[in-house]
């Protein structure tokens, strides 16, 4: 008899964790589709930055330096087409961010606007939360999807 009650006390809870976590997993189906959107907005303007340099090659430093920025660029307007900007969010803790760390490392050679140009780069191309910043992109208000024009 208790073996009958233990397996039925399981079974009911066993139910009942199911029922929350899919109550949990149905309020963040639309930040889990706006994220897959992200992801999918990312990986087509990387492809496509990555494209727009295919045919050019770097003998001398700024000539890669060069390539980077006309990737960044091209990633940028790719991602504004699609309907996504900078979140104004991302700047002032990232500049808080560098101003710290920079006070703990003088020794690099970059400027502070150098180095959030680097953090910005690495930050732009990356859906997931780095350093704990707020994520890079944000949905533009006021747009469409490209899909629904």
């Amino acid at each position: 008899m208790k073996k009958l009650a233990v397996v039925v006390v399981v079974i009911v809870a066993a139910y009942l964790g199911m029922h929350y976590l899919g109550a949990i997993q149905d309020s963040g189906k639309d930040s889990a589709s706006l994220d897959r959107a992200l992801v999918t907005a990312i990986d087509h303007c990387r492809d496509i930055s990555v494209r727009a340099t295919a045919s050019r090659t770097a003998i001398v430093e700024f000539q890669r330096l060069e390539i980077a920025g006309v990737q960044a660029s091209s990633f940028q307007r790719c991602m504004q087409d699609q309907g996504y900007q900078q979140n104004p969010d991302w700047l002032q803790p990232a500049r808080k961010q560098l101003s710290e760390s920079a006070r703990s490392a003088r020794s690099e050679a970059l400027s502070d606007e150098a180095a959030l140009e680097a953090m910005r780069r690495e930050h732009m191309y990356s859906v997931t939360l780095l350093q704990g910043l707020p994520s890079y992109w944000r949905k533009a208000s006021g747009t469409a999807t490209p899909a629904a024009k």
